[in-house]
């Protein structure tokens, strides 16, 4: 699917099959880096349909409108849980001293 986008990177559709293959619902539990893969994947495909490269490949606008309300939805759910990941970060200081 790679090598396709490569060569076809206005083909909306492949990003949505791209973001699936980064879901929790197709690996069960997710990495970090999966999550954002899944988002970037989605972003491009939501961007493309906001430039009308999407559902020009559509007879089924049914199954289209589809294909975007569950990519809006799991961006926010992506969205969500980047946010909660920021602000429940550990962080930590190291202070030197001349103490021996």
């Amino acid at each position: 699917m790679d090598q396709f986008v490569e060569k076809n990177r206005d083909f909306a559709p492949a990003y949505y099959e791209l973001s699936k293959e980064y879901s929790k619902s197709r690996l069960g539990s997710q990495t970090l880096s999966e999550q954002k893969k899944e988002s970037q994947y989605l972003e491009l495909f939501l961007e493309l349909h906001n430039q009308g490269k999407f559902l020009r490949y559509f007879i089924d606008n049914e199954l289209a409108s589809s294909w975007i309300n569950d990519s809006r939805e799991r961006l926010k759910l992506l969205e969500k849980l980047s946010s909660k990941i920021e602000s429940s970060r550990v962080t930590h200081n190291f202070m030197v001293s001349g103490r021996d």
